[in-house]
Parts: structure tokens; C-alpha cells; sequence
């Protein structure tokens, strides 16, 4: 039985590691991969919600 803490790390690794295959098709295409964190996705899509507990990252722009 695994522990939430181990689950939680390979859900975290599984997902950057399509993150990074994603990036890898799209510049073999010639193309410019967008921001793939998700944090940018969360900003975009509005589902980025601020809280003075957790302040967004450096360099991601929050809805105002």
C-alpha cells in the first residue's frame, strides 16, 4: 500500500514528464511550445484562485 506522499510525487512526475514529451513533438514540428506549467493553465483559464497562505509564482501573471 503506498503512502499519499508517494502517490502524490508520481502524479507530479508523470505529468512533467508529458509536459516535457509535449514540448519535445511540438519543437520537432518547428513550433514554439506555450507555457505547459500549470500554473499558467490555472491563470488562464481563471481557476487560479490568490490566497495570502500561497502567493503565485514569480513570473505568472494572476486575474485581476
Amino acid at each position: 500500500d503506498r503512502s499519499v506522499a508517494e502517490r502524490m510525487c508520481q502524479v507530479l512526475n508523470h505529468a512533467t514528464e508529458h509536459r516535457t514529451q509535449t514540448t519535445t513533438i511540438l519543437t520537432a514540428r518547428g513550433m514554439e511550445p506555450t507555457d505547459l506549467t500549470g500554473w499558467q493553465y490555472m491563470s488562464e483559464t481563471g481557476a487560479y484562485a490568490e490566497s495570502a497562505d500561497a502567493p503565485a509564482p514569480s513570473g505568472v501573471d494572476t486575474p485581476a
